[in-house]
């Protein structure tokens, strides 16, 4: 089988490592930078590498769309009239709807496009060598497959993902929007906007408050080391799902707030202590 990726980033270049181990097929990798090209080669990710997408449409029967998710859209649009027929086109976008939004009827009739995203633990650098291998070992993997998708499409990307020891998950591109938004893109605007008032608190009080920053506040503000432009695309994609989130995070903060206002004796300690086994239950299976 040929695989393309075009995109050979931090989850582009996974991929490759995984389909590599396993020995699945032959790998065709595209992308624009030709440092990306030069040091994929250096890493053995691949079998074929070009700037030029027409180099590998023709042979392909899987593409992985690796790009930003403002440009997916636009790349299956631009491409999918030169694959091969029956070509499977996947992407790994943090956001589906708008994705879908962008694509007409007549071309998802056309072709088998099944959204995708990995939920990985590592998301931060940029190029290939911010990969790693078994990048989705036991990890949710989402689909949202158009309503045209064939079952033996949907089949083939399913079980390659579960070679590769992801657990999948299939939803709309709606839910899974919505669900992202509080789960990934809500801790990144909290991160960012935690950095902006700790700036505002150090120009009212005239001392730089992040010198006397601990590892809690680090933890809090590692999201906001994120692309800039990356995450600038995710948020836009999402806002929908994003202001509702902020919303929801508002409410819960006046109902802590009041909390503390208002707590007698150990009411606060008793409501922390559910908290605290809250998230034990959550994440006790762990990440691997």
């Amino acid at each position: 089988m040929n695989f393309g990726i075009i995109g050979i980033g931090c989850i582009g270049s996974s991929i490759a490592r995984d389909l590599r181990k396993h020995q699945l097929g032959t790998i065709y990798i595209c992308d624009l930078h030709p440092l990306h090209l030069k040091q994929a080669e250096a890493l053995n990710l691949g079998d074929h590498y070009s700037s030029h997408l027409t180099d590998i449409l023709p042979v392909c029967d899987l593409i992985f769309i690796c790009t930003p998710v403002s440009t997916i859209a636009d790349i299956l649009q631009s491409i999918a009239p030169y694959a091969k027929e029956n070509t499977i086109f996947t992407d790994v976008g943090s956001t589906k709807t708008e994705i879908f939004v962008n694509l007409s009827d007549e071309l998802l009739n056309k072709i088998q496009f099944i959204g995708g995203h990995p939920i990985t633990a590592q998301t931060l650098g940029n190029g290939p060598e911010a990969g790693k291998e078994d990048n989705f070992l036991n990890k949710k993997y989402i689909l949202t497959p158009a309503k045209t998708v064939s079952d033996a499409s949907l089949k083939t990307l399913t079980t390659l993902l579960e070679r590769f020891g992801a657990e999948i998950d299939l939803m709309s591109a709606e839910q899974h929007d919505h669900i992202l938004a509080f789960t990934s893109h809500l801790s990144h605007i909290l991160a960012f906007t935690s950095l902006e008032a700790g700036k505002s608190l150090s120009e009212t009080l005239g001392i730089n408050i992040f010198e006397y920053a601990g590892g809690s506040y680090h933890n809090l503000t590692q999201a906001a080391d994120g692309h800039p432009k990356m995450w600038s695309d995710i948020l836009s994609a999402n806002k929908a799902s994003c202001h509702q989130m902020i919303a929801l995070m508002i409410d819960h903060l006046q109902e802590f707030d009041q909390l503390l206002e208002t707590a007698e004796d150990n009411d606060l300690q008793h409501h922390l202590e559910q908290i605290t086994t809250l998230r034990k239950n959550l994440f006790q299976r762990g990440r691997k």
